[in-house]
């Protein structure tokens, strides 16, 4: 993987601390805008928790099932240099509500429109790993006009009919 804004190497990695040493050997603190924080956000489904930080174009993070935006901790300050990050937790995860039923894909696509909604944001940049990627791929296909960019790693690899329904959403 690239090094992020010229960084060779990470340290003091923290909620409150965190600096880069970049190759000439000079330390930047990120400013304490890119301290992580954590809100929560009502939408018809119920209470999600998310963490953010920093300022300019939303940055959606959407984490796999089972782990929560605590996941990505050590790369939101980073990111919230450049964007408005929030990281979800998903209903079930973390502090959010019980999930209000069995949930699926489906689903979380509606919960992220209604997350975005709840925020005016209209378009957003998305970074997604497992499931979160799956919801991600499922929201860019019905909402294709909210999308900027996607970052997505580990995917679902999805079969032949699911394949071909996101591709009639994006399409028709």
């Amino acid at each position: 993987m690239a090094p992020i804004s010229g960084c060779s190497k990470l340290k003091g990695i923290g909620l409150q601390h965190f600096s880069l040493e970049y190759e000439g050997g000079k330390e930047m603190p990120v400013e304490k805008s890119n301290v992580v924080k954590g809100a929560y956000v009502d939408i018809p489904e119920g209470r999600l928790h998310y963490r953010t930080a920093g300022s300019g174009p939303a940055l959606i993070i959407n984490p796999p099932a089972g782990f929560g935006p605590v996941h990505f901790l050590d790369i939101i300050p980073l990111l919230a240099k450049s964007y408005t990050v929030m990281a979800i937790d998903m209903f079930g995860h973390g502090e959010s509500d019980p999930p209000p039923e069995p949930s699926t894909i489906e689903d979380g696509t509606r919960i992220l429109a209604h997350f975005l909604d709840a925020h005016n944001i209209d378009r957003t940049n998305v970074l997604a790993q497992h499931t979160g990627a799956g919801i991600s791929v499922a929201f860019a296909a019905r909402y294709p006009d909210r999308v900027i960019k996607m970052v997505l790693e580990g995917s679902p690899d999805w079969d032949e009919d699911v394949r071909a329904q996101l591709k009639q959403r994006t399409v028709g």
